[in-house]
């Protein structure tokens, strides 16, 4: 659950930074080559169910998104903010925003450890460009994410948190935002 300003919420998702070199078709080969780590299973009580995904599961909810974006350079029929979260971007972009959001935080003063997990994570993003990682790709799973279809929203969401990878090809980051 989070709470927004005035409101309380239950939606969730988690955020993906999957960090490679190349195109997307590097991303999935570089995901393939890690498959033993998307390989996710969740029993709820909750929801009351077993869930289960792998590494192509992931793979197919990306990839028509990523195909999104292509159309969206000719026709730009898609919203602004819906386009940055499905693009490839160099990883300066990702740099420069990991910058942007150290800087809010201390404008804003909060909490240090807020800032010292932005700083960390910058320092992953920092050194998979010295591996000569080049692009991301930052995309949400879960109840609140661009990709909420189940099973795989909910592995995603509440066992994928736990994925880390920091290999010379794929470095993935991952972030609540609930």
């Amino acid at each position: 659950m989070k709470i927004k300003y005035d409101f309380v919420t239950n939606s969730s998702s988690t955020g993906f930074i999957f960090i490679f070199k190349g195109s997307k078709n590097n991303l999935y080969k570089a995901m393939i080559n890690h498959k033993d780590k998307f390989k996710l299973y969740y029993k709820s009580y909750y929801i009351k169910g077993e869930f289960k995904s792998d590494v192509w599961d992931i793979i197919d909810s990306i990839d028509p998104h990523i195909k999104k974006i292509k159309e969206f350079r000719k026709n730009k029929r898609l919203n602004k903010d819906t386009y940055k979260m499905r693009i490839i971007k160099p990883i300066e972009d990702l740099i420069s925003e990991f910058k942007n959001d150290i800087n809010s935080c201390q404008d804003l003063n909060l909490d240090h450890s807020i800032i010292r997990e932005i700083e960390r994570n910058l320092k992953k993003i920092k050194n998979a460009k010295n591996k000569g990682l080049n692009n991301y790709l930052d995309i949400d799973f879960g109840n609140d994410g661009l990709i909420s279809k189940k099973p795989l929203s909910i592995t995603m969401d509440v066992v994928g948190r736990e994925i880390e990878i920091d290999s010379n090809n794929l470095v993935v980051i991952t972030e609540q935002r609930r």
